[in-house]
């Protein structure tokens, strides 16, 4: 069966982590999967619940450094976590990539539509719908089809593992474009996958603000916005 690696940058909110997103996971209808889950220097008590996790698909490991990244604002909005989620990519030892944030869920079925997809449409590089969660609240379903900013998040895409050779670049910032759609487009343009959409949304995609005060860290370093 099929080997899927599902890459996750873990922030300091393990419950979210715990109770949401990883039982999302551990219900898919395809079970040949690995977990690679990198903190991104995670506190020592974040770090200590994610290591408990008792299940041989699930690794954990923790940056030994935040960043650098910009300071609080967009431009750190655009890029958080491209230490970490690159750290886990590297670990994949699956045919296939996808990735989830932290604190979001996927549909049972998202795994297998995803491979079904590859598989039976000989493509590469596939994205579907999602439910995303408007600042109000409310749910809206995104992902018309179109390969454009806006209409991909990073939840929603699933690859052959080659193309992990473009990774998220921490100065996407400077392009004033968001890290995952920056490295989506990078990869459609270079190294030109065939690429196939499911309609069906398979993912539920939570809030963007839904992350605690930022407060540095111990000798963090900033990258300065011009």
């Amino acid at each position: 069966m099929t080997k899927i690696s599902i890459c996750i940058a873990a922030s300091d909110r393990p419950e979210l982590l715990l109770n949401r997103c990883l039982p999302s996971i551990m219900r898919q209808t395809h079970q040949n999967f690995e977990i690679c889950i990198v903190g991104d220097f995670v506190d020592e008590a974040s770090a200590g619940k994610i290591q408990g996790i008792r299940d041989p698909r699930v690794s954990f490991t923790n940056l030994l450094q935040r960043g650098p990244y910009p300071r609080p604002g967009i431009a750190r909005w655009q890029v958080a976590g491209t230490y970490a989620m690159n750290a886990a990519m590297a670990r994949a030892t699956g045919q296939y990539i996808c990735h989830i944030d932290d604190d979001d869920e996927m549909m049972p079925d998202k795994l297998e539509r995803c491979l079904e997809a590859c598989q039976s449409r000989k493509v590469d590089f596939v994205h579907h719908a999602f439910c995303t969660q408007m600042p109000n609240r409310q749910w809206v379903i995104l992902g018309n089809g179109s390969f454009e900013l806006g209409q991909i998040t990073t939840g929603a895409v699933f690859y052959r593992r080659k193309y992990a050779a473009i990774g998220w670049d921490v100065n996407a910032f400077k392009r004033n474009t968001p890290g995952d759609w920056d490295r989506f487009s990078r990869i459609r343009s270079e190294l030109k996958p065939r690429i196939g959409f499911v309609k069906e949304p398979l993912l539920w995609h939570y809030k963007e603000n839904n992350y605690p005060v930022f407060v540095a860290k111990s000798f963090e370093e900033f990258v300065e916005v011009e």
